[in-house]
């Protein structure tokens, strides 16, 4: 792009520098726009049916299978041949049927009991790890880390 003012004579010297200053503006905004596209698009994409099933949500994976049907072959919603899934998570979907039940909560109060215990293992790594803040390996870390 600089040597593009050198095929112009004088007389257009000043205008082809400032359209040389703005094809830079003009390329970020080309290369943006696929990102910005994208993360747009990406907003009206259906849940992962994959998830929803392994969280035990059944009838929204079918729901969710039955638009990215209906997008594909460009056919109404309601021809999806599939009517039912495979429930391979039986607790899971209970636990979602049964949602304001008191076997809920219990189930939430185990669930923060494996909380706890998850955060166990996590804990003991950063116990491992504090040498490595105190001297005399504090300055060698802080060396590799910023590398």
């Amino acid at each position: 792009m600089s040597y593009l003012p050198e095929f112009h004579g004088f007389k257009h010297w000043p205008r082809i520098i400032m359209v040389i200053v703005h094809t830079w503006h003009f390329f970020l905004m080309v290369t943006a726009i696929p990102t910005l596209l994208g993360g747009v698009l990406n907003i009206f994409l259906p849940e992962s049916p994959k998830f929803l099933m392994s969280q035990g949500r059944n009838e929204d994976a079918l729901k969710s299978l039955r638009v990215v049907y209906a997008m594909n072959k460009r056919k109404p919603k309601s021809s999806y041949p599939i009517t039912q899934l495979v429930d391979e998570h039986p607790e899971k979907s209970q636990l979602n049927n049964l949602r304001n039940s008191d076997e809920y909560k219990a189930n939430i109060r185990t669930l923060s009991d494996k909380r706890k215990e998850a955060t166990k293992p996590f804990l003991e790594g950063l116990k491992q790890m504090q040498p490595m803040c105190s001297k005399p390996y504090l300055g060698l870390s802080v060396q590799v880390h910023l590398m």
